[in-house]
Order: structure tokens, then C-alpha cells, then sequence
């Protein structure tokens, strides 16, 4: 597999997609990239709509065809896009019970297919 372009946050998580590796490259910054297995490549694809850093994470979801994106950094921010990383949908916040929370070190996101889960790390407990 060839290397990423340039040097990713420790704590970030990359997702697949039949053929695809979605990666925010955090380290503050909006680079996101998409690695394409057939071709061993990795591409510069549409940037996020704000810097990722800590806790920040991508995952596919099947049931709606889409790449979401918890911009983590201590923000409560959420995206998706097409697979096709087309334009970026700011979504609602990440909230819990009633509570917005702040996504940091530890966050992470999956899918199961059709729903989506998230921890927000940083010594919380709300899932």
C-alpha cells in the first residue's frame, strides 16, 4: 500500500468503502484524502469545511451512501459527503441526551451500515 501524502494526527480514524480508504489528515488542518485500492493511489479530495485535528474521524455508512466526518479538535462539528467527496453538508451538532459535547482525544465514529456511533473521548462517557 503505498504511503499516505504527508503525516496524519495520531488520533484520527480513517473508513472504508468497497474499493476506497477515506483519511482526514488532521494536524489542524482540512486535507482529506481518498486512497483508491485498485490503483494503490492517494488523492487530495474536496477539503472538510473546518480543521480536523484530535478526536476527528471519518466513517462510511452504507444505508445512505455517505462519508461522515467528526471534525473533533474540541468542536462539537459534523459533516458528511458523497463518496465521491463532492461538497461537504454541515450537519447538527453532536449531541447527547440534551448535552452538546466537545469531540476530543479519544472521540471515534463507526457505522454499522445504517446507524452511526460515536464516543466523544476526552474522560467523557456519553455514546
Amino acid at each position: 500500500m503505498a504511503n499516505l501524502p504527508a503525516t496524519v494526527t495520531a488520533d484520527t480514524n480513517c473508513t472504508f468503502n468497497g474499493g476506497y480508504v477515506y483519511c482526514p489528515r488532521g494536524t489542524n488542518t482540512t486535507t482529506f484524502y481518498r486512497y483508491t485500492v485498485a490503483s494503490n493511489t492517494w488523492a487530495t479530495v474536496t477539503a472538510a469545511p473546518g480543521t480536523v485535528n484530535n478526536g476527528g474521524g471519518a466513517s462510511y455508512n452504507a444505508s445512505t451512501n455517505r462519508v461522515y466526518l467528526l471534525r473533533g479538535n474540541g468542536t462539537s462539528n459534523f459533516y458528511s459527503t458523497d463518496v465521491a467527496v463532492g461538497p461537504w453538508t454541515t450537519l447538527a451538532n453532536t449531541v447527547v441526551g440534551g448535552v452538546t459535547y466537545a469531540i476530543n482525544v479519544g472521540g471515534k465514529l463507526i457505522s454499522d451500515d445504517t446507524d452511526l456511533y460515536a464516543t466523544v473521548g476526552n474522560g467523557e462517557t456519553a455514546f
